[in-house]
């Protein structure tokens, strides 16, 4: 069967509507819905939110971006198994804290503590992109909380840069009954830290250390300016100081930064979350019907890299800006290459644990050499389009297929199919206008979002090579 053919198949199906998966979420009764209306959101919006790149999130002036990222941090579960199993005592914030400052100096790392990353921050492990005058500089990644996990096949804990760990335990935080305005997470133009108001005492989170901030670390705090800060709700990217009147003062610490640095209260903010949460209400904030137009939880959904989403085809659009595809498809020759190279190094397993509803992007399938039915046509997608074909993903009850070139190969074992078995579930390809392409030793993709034509990979934003 050729791509057309399968297409006159599916015609029912609108590319980019959600499929009815096999496991949907359920919250409190209610379970999400298959026929989602999205707010008019720009493309590269959405594709800032799912690669989570440094200088797309965090030098962006829009303040959903990082909340996003919170808010799809929260929803992951690894954060809430995590408070699970640490057996905390609501009754005795002071002993929860403890356990957790015990957990996170035992089970976190930080990226560039380890050998394998200390001298190659570009390797670690997202790669690099040349700027405009011709130097490699990191693509710096903000995590979820899942990746993270996944991370531990370098180290044996749960890893992350500065601010991925300060957006994790803030989260963790959230958890344990701290209010949302008073888990802070601020930066400099070098480090990220979090700031948490539990108990009546204020923590400083930095790296995988928490400690009361007093003494010589209240000192050192007091005297920095800092560039920007976000919480679940907003970001805002402009100096403030945190002084002893903010760190003494009653009301929250985003009230009490905003008061001394700027005379008001903060300004008026998307608020999903109530202050006691679990996470069936983080998911019925985002997911449930009522959201359904809010653009902080559409944004939400697909940092989540979640299957729920209108436009799942942006999945692939994100994947082929991913640098370690770029490299992979640059050494593989032959699209026969591509798919013995996907059979070789790639187990199968998802590194998310709703691996129905969630989709990794090639790059982490890359990196983690692991992944879904899915996401291992994702990948195959990915470097095929690279390599100048067109090919189509299309799941089903059974299997996932990956067709391009007059062939059709079936995820399961990479074998060449004639046609498709089960029920067709979700049709997934880019229109042929969207080309990639080799330009000398280095790969371009050129895309087309709403109002912008955007040359991915050449320019750069360098002022962020510092970030950690």
């Amino acid at each position: 069967m050729v791509a057309g053919d399968l297409m006159k198949h599916t015609s029912i199906l609108t590319i980019g509507i959600v499929f009815l998966l096999l496991g949907c979420i359920a919250q409190e009764g209610e379970e999400i819905k298959e026929a989602l209306i999205e707010p008019d959101i720009p493309e590269g919006d959405i594709l800032a939110v799912i690669n989570k790149w440094n200088h797309e999130i965090v030098e962006s002036s829009d303040p959903r971006f990082l909340p996003s990222w919170m808010l799809a941090s929260l929803m992951d579960p690894v954060v809430s198994d995590i408070v699970e199993n640490l057996h905390t005592d609501p009754e005795n914030l002071e002993k929860s804290v403890e356990i957790l400052r015990l957990w996170t100096q035992e089970n976190e790392a930080h990226t560039q503590g380890l050998p394998v990353f200390a001298y190659t921050p570009g390797n670690d492990p997202w790669g690099t992109v040349p700027n405009p005058w011709g130097y490699k500089i990191p693509t710096y990644k903000k995590l979820l909380p899942s990746e993270m996990k996944a991370m531990s096949i370098f180290s044996g804990k749960i890893t992350g840069k500065c601010m991925t760990l300060a957006n994790l335990n803030a989260c963790l935080f959230r958890f344990m009954g701290a209010d949302p305005d008073n888990v802070v997470v601020v930066r400099t133009k070098t480090h990220g830290v979090g700031l948490v108001k539990f108990g009546g005492r204020v923590y400083l989170i930095n790296n995988n250390s928490i400690i009361e901030i007093n003494g010589s670390i209240r000192e050192e705090i007091v005297s920095r300016t800092f560039s920007g800060l976000w919480t679940e709700s907003f970001s805002v990217s402009k100096e403030f100081i945190l002084n002893e009147d903010v760190l003494d003062s009653q009301d929250t610490l985003l009230d009490a930064i905003w008061r001394v640095n700027w005379g008001t209260d903060p300004p008026p903010r998307t608020v999903l979350l109530p202050g006691k949460i679990q996470r069936t209400d983080v998911l019925s904030a985002v997911f449930g019907e009522f959201n359904a137009a809010n653009r902080l939880a559409v944004l939400t959904k697909y940092a989540y890299q979640s299957l729920h989403v209108e436009k799942p085809e942006l999945y692939l659009r994100a994947s082929l800006r991913s640098p370690r595809a770029i490299e992979l498809a640059e050494r593989l020759g032959s699209a026969d290459e591509i798919i013995e190279w996907i059979k070789k190094n790639v187990g199968t397993g998802s590194i998310f644990e709703e691996y129905q509803e969630r989709v990794m992007l090639a790059d982490q399938v890359i990196v983690f050499k692991t992944g879904g039915l899915k996401d291992q046509a994702i990948l195959a997608f990915t470097l095929l389009k690279l390599k100048g074909y067109d090919p189509v993903v299309t799941v089903t009850t059974d299997t996932v297929y990956v067709e391009f070139d007059g062939r059709m190969y079936d995820v399961k074992d990479w074998n060449v199919v004639d046609s498709v078995t089960g029920t067709v579930e979700l049709v997934l390809h880019l229109k042929p206008k969207e080309k990639s392409f080799l330009l000398g030793t280095v790969m371009c993709a050129f895309q087309e979002i709403p109002g912008k034509f955007v040359w991915i990979y050449v320019t750069y934003n360098y002022v962020t090579y510092n970030y950690s």
